[in-house]
């Protein structure tokens, strides 16, 4: 008698014969460890995302007092300046990668906008508003609106 072989047991060489695996996992078990794999890396650029943005703010604020200083000091302000700017469009380069690989990952991830960084003020204001009510319908020339008329026989 032959034996059945799952789907899962079965894998096809290189030169296309299928060929019995032991212990191969199921597809479930694969999607949860890439589930799990993006899982750590959207938790890491969670907490990259926060080094960021302080060590970005930091940056910002402490060139600007580095280049300023060097700036009054010396008699060429044009090389600071376009000095002091570079340093500001590289952190804030810094933190948008971090905010774009933290969201993108959250993406992959199914998780909603207002799960944690959402501001919960905005979130109660539209939920306590009255929804608006559909625009009215404007007559057409004549004063006869086309939605509203009789059909005649």
């Amino acid at each position: 008698m032959a034996e059945k072989q799952t789907d899962a047991e079965v894998v096809f060489a290189g030169n296309g014969t299928p060929e019995k695996q032991k212990n191969a996992p199921s597809q479930g078990e694969l999607e949860h460890r890439v589930y799990l794999r993006v899982n750590e890396k959207y938790e890491e650029y969670e907490r990259k995302r926060k080094l960021y943005r302080l060590f970005g703010i930091l940056g910002i604020i402490v060139s600007g007092l580095v280049f300023f200083t060097l700036a009054f000091r010396q008699e060429d302000k044009t090389v600071f300046l376009i000095l002091w700017i570079g340093v500001i469009l590289g952190c804030v380069a810094l933190m948008l990668r971090g905010d774009y690989m933290w969201h993108m990952y959250g993406e992959m991830l199914e998780l909603t906008e207002d799960s944690g960084h959402g501001n919960e003020e905005e979130e109660t204001e539209t939920e306590q508003t009255a929804p608006t009510p559909p625009p009215e319908s404007k007559p057409q020339k004549g004063g006869i609106s086309l939605e509203k008329t009789p059909k005649s026989l």
